[in-house]
């Protein structure tokens, strides 16, 4: 129960508390803007895309199966093309106010959407539902992974928020590049690592990836590229 409450603290009640303090700074636009490149991007047409192709594609379910290294690269640079593409066109054209804080603020938006929906709800529902299923580690690692996403979420804005400022597009595909690492590692290393290992080194990997873009995010504050 502790790991699950855990998990609702990361995944539900701080990106609610950011919210707060976006409200509070008068920064609630760039919160929503990347709330809403993230529903828009994700649930509103990439996870339906899917859904359909899983659905009637022979052919999807065949590649899915036959191919599992290939089809988790399919997956990664899917979801990094649409969302990366989605935060450059998001803030090219409708954020107005584009320094490091309200980047920050952004990507806590993006980033805390996805883990109230596809973490926090469902790990609530658990915890009303099925508490007996739930297990202390495996809900820790949820929400520390949750965290770790946040924080990738914040450095990938940034990066995007420096390419629309400097006007270079090359930002934009090393955001691309990155965020495909991150997603594909998940069938990667599953396919060739033993079952019992798999999950902790996916996790540590994306703790990893978390805290060097945590980093970089503090990198770019203090050379100042985005003021």
């Amino acid at each position: 129960m502790l790991g699950g409450l855990f998990t609702i603290l990361v995944s539900v009640i701080l990106p609610v508390a950011v919210f707060i303090y976006a409200c509070w700074k008068k920064s609630y636009v760039s919160f929503l803007l990347g709330v809403a490149t993230f529903v828009v991007s994700q649930v509103t047409l990439r996870m339906p895309l899917l859904s359909v192709l899983e659905k009637n594609s022979t052919s999807y379910l065949f590649f899915s199966a036959t191919q599992p290294i290939l089809f988790a690269l399919f997956l990664g640079v899917t979801a990094a093309l649409i969302e990366e593409w989605g935060r450059y066109v998001t803030m090219r054209f409708l954020m107005k106010r584009r320094n490091w804080g309200h980047g920050v603020i952004f990507g806590l938006g993006h980033g805390g959407i996805e883990a109230i929906l596809l973490v926090g709800i469902p790990m609530i529902n658990a915890i009303l539902m099925t508490p007996y299923l739930l297990t202390d580690s495996l809900s820790f690692i949820s929400g520390i992974e949750r965290l770790s996403a946040m924080f990738l979420h914040v450095g990938l804005s940034l990066m995007i928020l420096q390419g629309v400022v400097k006007k270079q597009i090359r930002y934009v595909w090393i955001a691309i590049i990155l965020h495909t690492i991150v997603n594909a590692s998940i069938g990667v290393i599953s396919y060739y690592v033993p079952t019992n290992l798999s999950l902790y080194i996916i996790e540590g990997f994306i703790v990893m990836m978390g805290l060097i873009m945590l980093a970089y995010s503090f990198v770019v504050r203090r050379k100042g590229s985005l003021r």
